[in-house]
């Protein structure tokens, strides 16, 4: 918590925004911007209890992240033992990665919480023991809240779901199930529940699908290269944020002797660990691919295969420490295996440790400091508007004195704003507000450049730009030509 700068970031003041007014208005407003409402409705829940602030903000997601060290310990311990369970809660506590997103006010710790929450509860369930009931009902329940969690947190994590059914299933026919018997039912059953139970988040996934398609497509324009970047990195080779060969070695390699420790004495785990990431990244690279690159922005959002790829690493460390060293042969004495074994661990502990330390956010930090630079320019019957349109929610926050938020103007085409039709946003701003004020204030945040603030040059009354970070203010009046 203190590495990282606490204001809140463009995403984070929209989701601010979206709950700050209640739990039916949140899930209202999140359904139109394409998000299931969970996190939302969490949000606005915490709202009513503690006053919203930099911090209180960051709670939920920070219980989330709490919640997944925990779950993947457990996960572990039952798979492969406490040595690796307390390897995988110290890689997945101190991951980079990791401790950014589960300080995000955005749902991404509530994803990764309940995946991992699920790999756990479904391989309790894949483990079941024939002829007793004891642990089932508990199993399953778990194994529906989950599952019914991860459905409302993110829509990137329908794939994994269905997906994963097949997995489970290989787990349990591993251990003996059959396919006719009751427990088959059980599980169909169960993920036949959760579909039923997501189906009211249908319509609006139907009726926001093209807009979100243009806005992943056309403005994020995710590539292939980019694509393969970002499953490698989030699958755990890269310790900080930049693709490194070290990482290849220190966590890719561990993994690999993981998920072949897995295989050879806890093939329930393997199907599920390496199935459920491996198969899910395979399929979703596929869908890019060959059918829509709106798949490559699910790919960028797996921010949980991280924490997957660690828990194998986690199991080859505690193999390659404990048990591999016996049955090696003897090129090496045992205790100078197990010494190298350990300072390679170490050194992959010190290098996430460098990371946290060097944490920083990848959004510039400008709308905290824009009151002191606007000073009292703005007057009281003064209008405001953002370009993005995301940005409303950081004029809200951070602005409350300058600008009563009656009169800070929300996107009525939210996916169809951006800096490339300004002249539009203008034309709209200057006929809705025309006799109710005086001027209107534009806010382009992102990469401004002096190509975009030139055809304004003659109508620009402010033009600041905070050295924090790129922002271009612009004054209107709304009156026409003299600018007031």
């Amino acid at each position: 918590m203190t590495t990282l700068s606490h204001e809140l970031s463009t995403d984070e003041a929209f989701n601010w925004f979206v709950s700050k007014d209640g739990l039916f208005t949140a899930v209202d407003r999140i359904h139109a911007d394409f998000f299931p409402p969970l996190y939302s409705a969490v949000l606005a829940l915490w709202m009513e209890l503690v006053p919203a602030g930099d911090i209180a903000l960051r709670i939920p997601s920070i219980v989330a992240g709490l919640l997944t060290i925990l779950f993947t310990y457990l996960l572990l311990a039952r798979a492969a033992g406490a040595r690796a369970a307390l390897v995988g809660a110290l890689l997945v506590a101190l991951s980079p990665l990791q401790a950014t997103w589960s300080q995000s006010v955005r749902a991404f710790a509530f994803e990764g919480m309940f995946i991992t929450a699920f790999l756990y509860f479904a391989y309790r369930v894949a483990t079941l023991e024939k002829g007793t009931a004891k642990g089932q009902f508990s199993a399953f329940v778990g194994l529906f809240i989950s599952l019914l969690g991860a459905a409302y947190s993110s829509h990137g994590a329908l794939f994994i779901i269905f997906l994963s059914c097949p997995c489970l299933m290989l787990a349990a026919w591993s251990r003996g199930w059959s396919l006719r018997s009751p427990f088959t039912l059980k599980v169909l059953g169960t993920y036949a529940l959760v579909f039923l139970c997501w189906l009211p988040e249908l319509p609006f996934i139907l009726d926001q699908i093209g807009r979100s398609h243009d806005l992943a497509v056309t403005v994020h324009r995710p590539d292939a290269g980019q694509m393969l970047y970002e499953a490698v990195t989030f699958m755990g080779v890269s310790l900080v944020w930049t693709l490194q060969p070290v990482g290849v070695l220190l966590v890719g390699v561990p993994a690999a002797l993981g998920a072949f420790w897995l295989y050879r004495h806890a093939r329930a785990g393997f199907y599920l660990l390496v199935g459920a990431s491996f198969f899910y990244l395979a399929c979703m690279l596929a869908l890019y691919f060959i059918v829509d690159p709106l798949f490559g922005r699910v790919v960028e959002r797996g921010v949980w295969m991280n924490v997957l790829m660690l828990m194998l690493a986690a199991i080859g460390y505690a193999w390659a420490t404990h048990e591999l060293p016996k049955i090696l042969p003897a090129i090496i004495s045992e205790k100078l295996w197990r010494f190298g074994a350990y300072a390679v661990l170490v050194l992959v502990v010190l290098l996430e440790l460098r990371g946290l330390d060097n944490l920083h956010r990848a959004h510039t930090d400008h709308w905290k400091i824009l009151p002191d630079l606007i000073g009292d320019r703005v007057e009281p019957g003064d209008y405001a508007v953002t370009i993005p349109w995301l940005s409303h929610g950081s004029l809200v926050y951070y602005m409350p004195e300058q600008f009563p938020e009656d009169h800070v103007d929300v996107a009525q085409r939210p996916f169809q704003w951006g800096q490339h039709d300004m002249n539009d946003v203008i034309a709209e701003m200057r006929e809705r507000y025309a006799g109710k004020g005086t001027r209107f204030w534009v806010f382009v945040g992102g990469n401004v450049t002096d190509e975009m603030i030139e055809p304004f040059r003659a109508e620009i009354l402010e033009h600041i730009v905070p050295p924090a970070g790129e922002m271009a203010i612009f004054r209107f009046g709304l009156e026409g030509g003299d600018n007031n």
